[in-house]
């Protein structure tokens, strides 16, 4: 619970994005694309990543591990 707590509040200190990322990003949306996450970290703290870093709206979904059947590298939630 410490844990989760305090990386909840930290879980961006040391994270951000490749030069060029957010344009590829916004280019695969307007190409149609439909974009995902499957991450092992919580899925609410993931989602929280997301909006941190400003990229959050390009994903149409977010599956952790409280979402998916099996954790990676399982590819199963991939397929």
């Amino acid at each position: 619970d410490e844990f989760r707590t305090f990386y909840a509040e930290h879980c961006t200190d040391f994270s951000h994005l490749y030069d060029g990322c957010s344009g590829t990003l916004a280019s695969l949306r307007t190409s149609g694309s439909h974009l995902s996450v499957l991450t092992n970290k919580p899925q609410e703290i993931s989602i929280e990543i997301l909006r941190r870093l400003g990229i959050f709206e390009y994903f149409d979904h977010v599956v952790g591990p409280t979402v998916a059947e099996l954790r990676k590298p399982n590819p199963s939630n991939l397929l």
